[in-house]
């Protein structure tokens, strides 16, 4: 069984991914790419501006992470292990619009 947590993307929508991985990168965090829109990625690559889907890599599993106009979902399994949730309460927090929180 999956566990969602979601992002509500303030009105500049959400960050570019560049952003995203610097802001990890300030924490020590770093989400290796896996999987662009159902295709396989290079772990460096960049996704394209209007990506819909990625899939990146944390310490121990997967991470899924769906983009909407207003909200991106994070997706893993139920079981996950503390790294795997540090990485994704990460990326919660680095595509959210305010990363000062």
């Amino acid at each position: 069984m999956g566990v969602d947590v979601t992002v509500k993307l303030g009105p500049a929508g959400a960050p570019s991914w560049s952003v995203v991985t610097a802001r990890l990168a300030s924490r020590g965090i770093s989400v290796p790419l896996r999987m662009i829109d159902d295709q396989l990625a290079f772990p460096d690559e960049s996704p394209p501006d209007d990506w819909r889907e990625l899939r990146v890599a944390s310490p121990t599993g997967m991470i899924t992470i769906r983009r909407t106009a207003e909200t991106i979902t994070l997706v893993t399994w139920a079981n996950i292990d503390d790294a795997t949730r540090a990485t994704r309460d990460g990326l919660a927090w680095a595509l959210g619009d305010d990363p000062a929180r």
